[in-house]
């Protein structure tokens, strides 16, 4: 049976800023499908989803026989964590209206953190020093990002995992993850007046296109706008200007322009 609902739910936020409303749906039964709608308007919405998958699944899915890799072989393993990383979750809570909402969620949330503090200009100057061409000057600042800041991920739980650190940190602390690095590599652009758009994608699970949320988003990238040139820049990825790891090309992602409204856009194959 497929069970999919929406309703709305009472608890503490999950994310700061978002509250999830007190919980209320109703099922129509077609056939032996379930479907719901939410009762009124203007209230926020939840969407459930526990969708059926044809697939085997190991006998024995317990944390203790992975560690134990007794009861549960290597095949197994690599089952379980395929379908971990490429399959949409049975269930799945969202009280974002649209994938727009999402964009401007983040934007608002990086908006002060990647702002050009003195030192941030001041290195953007130094590496930038002799050079005349925007293209030029991108590069610099890119190879900067991608060789010098190394890249650390510590903390990537709840907030954390949305919410990078400042520019002027991340330039301090010399390592950042994707999140990081992206906010100090638009932060150097930005104070040589160019704005670049951080860009939310997940190199391997397909988007949910009616569950709009930041969660499947596992991975932040950089691109810049040129008139109808465009430069999609991963620091985190170790490749070279203006390439994209492969993993990472022609793939869906939510581009977040500091000034105006998100969009989906597919990533080039290069």
């Amino acid at each position: 049976m497929s069970f999919v609902a929406t309703g709305s739910i009472n608890a503490r936020p999950i994310l700061r800023g978002i509250q999830l409303p007190a919980l209320r749906h109703r099922r129509r039964a077609t056939g032996d499908k379930y479907s719901s709608r939410p009762r009124g308007q203007g209230q926020d919405e939840a969407r459930y989803q526990n969708l059926d998958r044809e697939r085997k699944r190991p006998a024995d899915l317990s944390l203790n026989s992975l560690r134990e890799g007794s009861e549960c072989d290597a095949d197994s393993n690599k089952a379980m964590m395929h379908d971990f990383l490429e399959k949409t979750p049975d269930i799945q809570i969202s009280t974002f209206a649209s994938w727009q909402d999402v964009g401007r969620w983040y934007a608002e949330m990086e908006k002060s953190r990647r702002a050009p503090s003195p030192e941030v200009k001041a290195k953007a100057e130094e590496l930038t020093a002799g050079l005349k061409s925007d293209p030029e000057k991108v590069a610099a600042l890119y190879d900067f990002v991608s060789q010098q800041i190394r890249y650390l991920s510590l903390v990537s739980v709840g907030i954390a995992g949305y919410e990078s650190r400042t520019a002027a940190d991340v330039l301090r602390l010399g390592y950042g993850d994707c999140k990081d690095k992206d906010t100090l590599l638009a932060a150097l652009l930005e104070a040589e007046s160019m704005h670049a758009s951080s860009v939310l994608i997940n190199p391997i699970r397909e988007l949910d296109p009616e569950m709009p949320s930041p969660w499947p988003f596992t991975h932040v990238i950089t691109m810049l706008s040129f008139g109808k040139d465009e430069i999609w820049m991963d620091s985190s990825g170790g490749v070279p200007f203006r390439m994209l790891p492969p993993i990472l090309q022609k793939k869906k992602a939510l581009v977040i322009p500091p000034a105006g409204t998100p969009y989906f856009e597919e990533t080039p194959p290069l």
